[in-house]
């Protein structure tokens, strides 16, 4: 954790898991199994299952090393966090709107770059006009408030 090529290393550690496990499938051509995991995606240690989460909880001591222990942070069948998007599913479509986990902690996060201080703040700037992009594209319902100028 916390070097350049960390997330690069925990990619490829589980991918190893879950090729062997899925190759083995395969080779005993239980078809039914890997059928399982048509909607399943990984972003490093976070999965999503799109279809029925019991094909996870019933498998992931098989494409799972030991170390790592699987939880679901789904608060229902209709509402999951996932990476930083909380997905909602509502009259058969799915609604998405950012998520950071970083909110329920109990204290304060500097999300943003401090102009006073020695960074550049073009850099700063940057950060900011990226985040906004970001938001932007995250955010399935986003609304922009008309600011009436009054002169």
């Amino acid at each position: 954790m916390g070097t350049d090529c960390a997330p690069y290393l925990a990619n490829l550690f589980l991918f190893a898991y879950e090729f062997a496990f899925l190759n083995d499938t395969l080779k005993e051509k239980d078809f039914k199994t890997l059928h399982k995991f048509k909607k399943c995606y990984r972003y490093i240690d976070d999965l999503l299952d799109v279809t029925v989460m019991e094909n996870l909880k019933s498998l992931k001591t098989e494409f799972t090393p030991p170390e790592l222990k699987l939880t679901s942070e789904d608060k229902n069948d209709q509402e999951v966090t996932y990476l930083d998007l909380q997905l909602n599913i509502e009259k058969s479509s799915i609604n998405y709107k950012l998520y950071d986990k970083r909110d329920n902690f109990g204290f304060a996060i500097v999300n943003f770059p401090d102009l006073h201080g020695n960074i550049p703040t073009g850099q700063s700037y940057g950060v900011f006009i990226s985040q906004l992009i970001r938001y932007a594209r995250c955010c399935q319902n986003l609304k922009i408030l008309e600011i009436e100028l009054q002169i």
